[in-house]
């Protein structure tokens, strides 16, 4: 009988060269969480060194909440031959104030979020000149409102801390915010006036694309637009069950693409505080007025979506004080 030689079922060690990268990428991650610049400068040589070879751009390039996780995840998972980016800013004056955001919160949350990151990535991009390819753009629209409350849960934590509502909805317990006092907090300090102003400050003033120059067509739920080497799809959050085989089809040559809902608020932490202010939480009609009657709700609605809109939150002045 002859003894066969026992296999050794150690992995071979890695070499010198492995051991020191290792050594060092695990350096550069320590020292990246010690303070702000550094934590934005190691995710900046991140993104460099993964783009390289610099792939055609795909922007998810819209102002949150507005179901833009949900299209980057589905686009991801088509596996596209492109780069697939996912922004809310990319003007000079959106990327102060996120910056700003994300300074004060940095001694709390160790990390900066990747999608400040890809913005000032593809900033510095932008400022040396769109090359190659041009870039391609999907952003989205939504009810104002929605996406407002929507977005007031979302950065709880970040810009609402000092009212610790995100630490009592954590805990459960009775100090819990009523759906009264977050409905205020939000008419108080939210600023409402973003998604009435995103388009003129970040498409049109990154990319000279004005959307509000042609009209919208309500009933497709869709619409193609091209400026110099940039090319944008504009979908609303509302039809894109309905919409988005056929502008994925136009805009990006895609046969099939299975839409992963992700980021939904009644999948969060806040999702019960957010559920009863979606379902008990009426607005007065100043507010209603403000945001329904402005160009943006007017321009990507009809005047009967628009109604429909009003309806889910209308209430008396009176009856709000009360």
């Amino acid at each position: 009988m002859v003894n066969k030689p026992i296999a050794n079922s150690q992995q071979p060690s890695p070499s010198p060269l492995k051991r020191v990268i290792r050594v060092g990428r695990r350096a550069l991650v320590s020292l990246s969480r010690r303070n702000y610049a550094s934590a934005k400068a190691y995710g900046l040589l991140s993104l460099h060194w993964a783009n390289l070879r610099q792939k055609q751009p795909l922007i998810i390039f819209q102002m949150g909440k507005v179901g833009s996780t949900t299209i980057a995840r589905s686009l991801e998972a088509v596996g596209l031959k492109m780069s697939v980016f996912h922004v809310h800013v990319l003007s000079e004056e959106g990327l102060k104030r996120h910056e700003q955001i994300y300074r004060q919160s940095f001694s709390e949350r160790r990390r900066i979020d990747r999608q400040l990151l890809a913005s000032y990535y593809l900033r510095r991009r932008l400022e040396k000149g769109i090359k190659g390819q041009p870039w391609k753009i999907i952003t989205l629209v939504r009810d104002p409102i929605a996406r407002n409350l929507s977005s007031f849960f979302e950065i709880l934590d970040l810009e609402y801390k000092h009212h610790g509502y995100h630490h009592r909805i954590q805990e459960g317990n009775g100090a819990v915010p009523s759906a009264a006092q977050l409905a205020n907090t939000f008419l108080q300090e939210f600023p409402h006036e973003t998604p009435l102003i995103w388009f003129d400050r970040e498409l049109k003033g990154v990319f000279g694309i004005d959307v509000y120059a042609q009209p919208f067509p309500h009933a497709k739920g869709y619409e193609l637009y091209r400026g110099d080497r940039v090319e944008v799809l504009l979908l609303r959050l509302e039809d894109l069950n309905r919409c988005t085989a056929p502008a994925f089809k136009e805009f990006l040559n895609l046969d099939q693409v299975d839409l992963v809902k992700v980021n939904v608020g009644q999948q969060k932490y806040y999702s019960k505080a957010y559920t009863e202010v979606l379902n008990s939480v009426k607005l007065p009609e100043s507010y209603l007025d403000q945001m329904y009657s402005s160009r943006y709700a007017t321009h990507f609605y009809s005047p009967d979506e628009v109604q429909r809109f009003r309806a889910n939150w209308a209430v008396t002045e009176e009856a709000f004080k009360a």
